[in-house]
């Protein structure tokens, strides 16, 4: 069980339904519940990190995505999330570090996630340093 009577699987749909479909005023009623449920559901923190970047909440999405990180190491979403948050204050040296760990955590698999590829070569482009961003 993730939280009182709910079973994991139910309760990351539930974080993820208030997270995308829900108001501001609402979320900030049920997700101080939601982040208190469960402090070992990794997908809660990550998708309580989203919910306060969407918001510009930035230093409350790093911290969500810190947690995220120590439960589900090496994620490369999560450190990608990571990356954007530091980019949202301007963290761009954290920022760069994050996406540039990222995409070395999958340099093995096939399948890689293009995201941390993509918002490094944006942060680049950004800084007017095109040719770090081929």
């Amino acid at each position: 069980m993730c939280a009182r009577f709910i079973p994991c699987d139910q309760f990351r749909l539930l974080v993820w339904f208030i997270v995308e479909e829900q108001t501001e005023k609402e979320n900030l009623v049920i997700r101080p519940w939601l982040r208190n449920a469960n402090p070992k559901d990794a997908e809660a923190w990550y998708y309580l990190g989203r919910a306060k970047y969407n918001e510009n909440r930035f230093d409350e999405a790093i911290t969500a995505f810190q947690q995220y990180l120590k439960l589900d190491p090496k994620s490369v979403r999560g450190e990608d999330n990571l990356g954007l948050s530091y980019q949202g204050l301007g963290r761009t040296d954290e920022a760069r570090a994050a996406y540039k760990t990222a995409i070395l955590w999958q340099k093995d698999l096939l399948n890689q996630d293009p995201g941390p590829f993509i918002n490094l070569g944006a942060l680049l482009l950004d800084e007017n340093l095109p040719e770090q961003a081929v």
